[in-house]
């Protein structure tokens, strides 16, 4: 193959993979929002509320674990302080610097929800790094 054509090849290949990369890409974070509800949290306003946590349905649990993790309200907290807030009820991780909270369904209207899942990451000095949100195919 001469220098054009490989050239060329490239060009094509490059481009198929902008095709469907970029559509990819606007697609899950706009699905994916949509799933969530898109209803972003007003951090100057949320307060986390236990109850809605605990004894809420679906989509209080979400909002509080939406609320959680835009908004940092995790950040720099204990291990302990997360338990007593979450309860001891996260998941078992392989890596013990993530503890996964069930945080409601989402997308219940088309058959089967998705599970959304609230994961905290700790420092190695046992306190709140980040805090994120995630569906089961992230």
């Amino acid at each position: 193959m001469d220098r054009e054509r490989r050239l060329n090849l490239l060009i094509v290949v490059l481009t198929l993979a902008a095709i469907i990369a970029v559509p990819y890409a606007v697609v899950k974070t706009h699905v994916v929002g949509a799933m969530l509800g898109d209803d972003r949290v007003d951090c100057d306003s949320f307060e986390f509320d236990r109850q809605e946590w605990v004894g809420g349905d679906d989509e209080d649990r979400e909002h509080q674990a939406q609320g959680l993790a835009e908004c940092d309200y995790l950040i720099g907290l204990a291990r302990g302080e997360v338990a007593t807030m979450l309860d001891e009820g996260h998941s078992r991780h392989p890596n013990p610097d993530r503890w996964a909270y069930s945080a409601g369904w989402t997308n219940d209207f088309l058959g089967p929800g998705d599970g959304v899942t609230l994961n905290v990451y700790f420092r190695k000095d046992d306190t709140v790094r980040a805090a994120a949100l995630s569906l089961p195919l992230d």
